[in-house]
């Protein structure tokens, strides 16, 4: 029964996942403790509340980023745990993942200046800068610990998802098990990423959550972008209105 429904692979699964709610809520605590003075969070238990309430935020930020990491490790292809496989997939979750998880660490920095998470409209703002090279140059110069803390998270997140590594299986003889299995583990995991996404509630809510429920569950304001996470606030944000420098040619 285990082999038929392929519990091995959807343990896995579900571990690269977790560490991926384990390295949010370490950059939840660094965000923190980088703008503690702006943040207003009064005792350890206000933090911890306001992190239950991020759990959801976070959660649709993750199943966002590794949609097709998820999708190419559920999908029948009879070849999940090759060796070669799996180093496809390795680079897969690690793009993606790293990519949105940095956003975080530059909000540790900009809040200071912005007063709220980032959003799409900052990366079009960075997309009209001549110096961008010039920018990041100084962002590493003059807070090297942000991003050395970054790269020392990487390679912690890297390590603990070699830590399990996923035996290669022979698949069964019987191949129409193998896909009856395959479909009813997609179609369970695709309905709980669905629910996720929209923010784990499919009977009160009728629209996915966004930034502004955030504020719903704190009592003061600036605790709202505690709640939030970065990615989040960008994914939530594309192509939404927001300002874009153009060019125009007087003659």
């Amino acid at each position: 029964m285990k082999d038929f429904f392929r519990f091995k692979e959807y343990k896995i699964l579900a571990y690269r996942i977790i560490l991926a709610y384990l390295f949010y809520f370490i950059a939840r605590i660094l965000f923190y403790l980088y703008n503690v003075d702006l943040l207003h969070v009064s005792s350890l238990s206000e933090f911890l509340k306001i992190y239950y309430y991020g759990i959801a935020f976070d959660t649709t930020a993750i199943l966002y980023i590794n949609a097709l990491f998820i999708v190419l490790s559920i999908l029948p292809f009879g070849i999940n745990t090759d060796k070669n496989y799996q180093k496809f997939l390795f680079y897969i979750y690690f793009i993606f993942n790293l990519i949105a998880y940095s956003t975080n660490f530059i909000d540790f920095i900009y809040y200071k200046y912005n007063f709220s998470r980032s959003t799409w409209a900052v990366l079009d703002t960075l997309e009209n800068e001549t110096n961008k090279s010039n920018m990041f140059f100084r962002f590493i110069i003059s807070y090297w610990h942000v991003y050395l803390l970054f790269i020392l998270l990487a390679f912690l997140w890297v390590f603990l998802y070699k830590k399990v590594k996923l035996a290669q299986l022979i698949y069964p003889k019987n191949k129409l098990n193998y896909f009856i299995s395959s479909i009813v583990g997609f179609l369970i995991i695709g309905i709980l990423m669905i629910g996720g996404i929209r923010g784990g509630d499919f009977k009160k809510s009728t629209r996915p959550i966004n930034l502004v429920d955030a504020n719903r569950h704190v009592t003061k304001p600036e605790q709202a972008d505690l709640v939030l996470n970065t990615p989040f606030a960008i994914i939530r944000t594309i192509n939404k209105n927001s300002f874009k420098k153009k060019k125009y040619n007087i003659s």
